[in-house]
């Protein structure tokens, strides 16, 4: 599993893919503006050190996970991937929401963009809203990857009954 879980302001904290990372890692690293938003993880995890879940539960500080909706996660992976198209992964580039859920359905682990927010959770460990984020962790509002206006269907039965498990930690979300 992708590391992801970093220290900061004495709270371990893990954002998933396409749940608020790069306002967190702009305000919780200082990454300067002249980074655009698509390599704003990359500058972060060539000066970080990123944790195996594991080894945070076993240290006792507060954790805390960003949370967002499944389908709207859906979307703007949707969006970032395949809508815009993206250099790592450019065989997405042009896929149709539904085709986008016939890939990860096929692959439901294979990369950490799409893999299920449950994945990354730990018991103990705050749920938060991803919008809410970085005033839980003390950290100055920043925008970032701003979404646009998007019409594109998506395929919603389909991402509830495959993301099933992240659905049902939104009962824990504060």
């Amino acid at each position: 599993m992708s590391r992801l879980w970093f220290i900061t302001r004495g709270t371990f904290v893990c954002v998933p893919p396409k749940c608020g990372g790069t306002a967190v890692y702009r305000a919780a690293f200082d990454v300067p503006s002249t980074v655009s938003d698509r390599h704003v993880f990359t500058a972060v995890r060539n000066t970080t050190v990123f944790f195996d879940p594991d080894q945070m539960i076993r240290c006792g500080l507060r954790a805390v996970q960003a949370y967002r909706d499944p389908v709207e996660r859906f979307k703007s992976l949707w969006r970032d991937k395949c809508r815009d198209g993206d250099d790592n992964l450019p065989w997405l580039e042009g896929l149709t929401p539904s085709e986008l859920m016939d890939f990860i359905e096929g692959r439901p682990e294979e990369n950490h963009h799409w893999r299920r927010q449950a994945d990354f959770y730990r018991p103990g460990v705050e749920l938060v809203d991803y919008r809410r984020i970085l005033e839980v962790l003390g950290l100055p509002q920043i925008r970032a990857n701003v979404s646009r206006p998007d019409d594109t269907p998506v395929p919603v039965e389909r991402i509830r009954a495959h993301y099933r498990a992240d659905f049902e930690l939104a009962s824990c979300v504060t």
